[in-house]
């Protein structure tokens, strides 16, 4: 079974599970690099032709057609689907930050507190 660094619970998920929750996406926040290249991939890959002045709009639609698709191949899109509790989710967040790591991601840097609540959006 494949796990992902930085991310305890996919020990009870395989990899392809994995993808299919959209926690992936923590480093997509307006304003960033990351953000900016979620949008490409929105329009490149998911053909979405809203207008470029409206990025959020387009991340959006991206995200949910990216779900939809999941759902056709009968993947778990929240972490309730994959069966992961509410009760799991402090922990997983306080766990989630391999060896000496102060934070996750690339583009926001990430606290415990905030993988909590973006696990708690996940849900």
């Amino acid at each position: 079974m494949d796990t992902v660094p930085g991310t305890l619970f996919l020990k009870t998920l395989d990899s392809n599970r994995y993808l299919a929750i959209p926690v992936e996406l923590l480093d997509f926040v307006p304003g960033t690099d990351g953000f900016d290249r979620f949008v490409q991939y929105a329009v490149r890959v998911w053909n979405v032709d809203l207008p470029l002045s409206d990025k959020e709009g387009i991340v959006e639609e991206a995200i949910q057609r990216l779900q939809a698709f999941y759902k056709r191949i009968g993947m778990p899109t929240t972490l309730a689907d994959a069966n992961i509790a509410d009760d799991k989710l402090r922990f997983m967040a306080e766990n989630a930050f391999v060896g000496e790591k102060s934070h996750l991601g690339n583009f926001k840097k990430l606290s415990a507190d905030d993988v909590e609540k973006i696990y708690r959006l996940a849900l």
